[in-house]
């Protein structure tokens, strides 16, 4: 059910994906309700590989319609410490009462130097 969304953003700068979570239906999930770990997304040099920043509810992930089943992920600079300019993959992983566990998406990240980064 995942789709593909590969990203791009230079390092410590605030990557922002604004989404729509979809049931298996491909109709919006209502999120009403969620927990703080239903809905995480995670980094790593490779898939399947050890996370290298994880986010969920209240820490990087808000969702900002739960009705519409829409989601907001923001990975901050200080969420980036394990993070260095390279090729990364990324994923999004919502656990729900009713339409059980689902990778929403996932795909390639690229994170390019930046002048600014400490």
């Amino acid at each position: 059910m995942s789709t593909e969304l590969d990203v791009e953003f230079n390092l410590d700068e605030t990557l922002t994906i604004n989404c729509e979570v979809k049931d298996p239906n491909g109709d919006a999930m209502n999120l009403s309700g969620m927990a703080t770990t239903d809905i995480q997304w995670g980094i790593s040099a490779s898939k399947g590989g050890t996370k290298l920043a994880t986010l969920a509810i209240s820490t990087g992930i808000t969702v900002t319609s739960a009705a519409a089943g829409t989601i907001t992920i923001k990975l901050a600079p200080a969420d980036q410490d394990d993070l260095a300019a390279g090729r990364y993959y990324h994923e999004c992983r919502v656990s729900h009462a009713t339409h059980g566990v689902s990778i929403q998406f996932e795909g390639k990240a690229r994170v390019l130097p930046s002048m600014f980064a400490v």
